[in-house]
């Protein structure tokens, strides 16, 4: 389709991979050009059906009563990028089988180390996108979502406190990503800190 659509102003893909960045963008990718085209599409849609996706979850109590409702969440999605029509599948190593990874490998260890958290710990593996999708959001923000969790301190309920999301962990080279949203900067500094006592390098800013 698109090869068809540049044929029309006497352009193929290739050219348009092989042009020198604009002003306003960098590094190779995307580029955007005006071109005297006008599309006319039609698409005809099935109906619309529901399916449930399942989340695994898992909890570690935490062990300090001041701090039982506090609840910490370390969230990473496992589901891919699907297949397109053409058969092609998209694994989604990075999107995000490895955030899964990470998350497993966190419970794993805490769990040789046998850590005992002082607040509660729920890890989540959610089958419906990440934190920005609302299945997500809704989820999270729900608190009766959370009230058969085992809580140590009576007459209160648990509600997430902390979340951290594992995503695109596999990304930006040996350098950490760390964005929190402008939410959590006691966080980021423990964060930054610990990583750079590991001699890992931290790409960006807070944020």
């Amino acid at each position: 389709v698109s090869e068809a659509l540049l044929s029309q102003n006497e352009l193929t893909l290739a050219e348009l991979f092989t042009q020198k960045d604009q002003a306003d963008q960098s590094g190779p990718g995307w580029y955007t050009r005006d071109l005297d085209i006008q599309v006319r599409m039609s698409l005809t849609l099935s109906e619309s059906r529901s399916l449930e996706i399942p989340c695994i979850l898992g909890f570690l109590p935490g062990s300090d009563i001041d701090l039982a409702d506090e609840l910490v969440v370390v969230f990473a999605h496992y589901d891919g990028l699907g297949t397109d029509p053409n058969g092609i599948q998209y694994p989604g190593a990075n999107h995000n089988s490895s955030g899964i990874s990470v998350m497993l490998e966190i419970a794993r260890l805490w769990q040789n180390e046998e850590l005992n958290p002082r607040r509660p710990v729920l890890f989540i593996a959610w089958g419906g996108g990440t934190l920005d999708d609302p299945g997500a959001k809704a989820f999270l923000e729900q608190d009766t979502n959370f009230r058969h969790l085992p809580n140590l301190k009576a007459g209160t309920s648990i509600t997430p406190r902390t979340i951290l999301q594992l995503d695109h962990v596999g990304a930006g080279g040996e350098a950490l990503i760390i964005q929190t949203n402008g939410l959590g900067s006691r966080l980021y500094s423990l964060m930054e800190s610990l990583t750079i006592e590991a001699g890992i390098p931290i790409a960006g800013e807070e944020s």
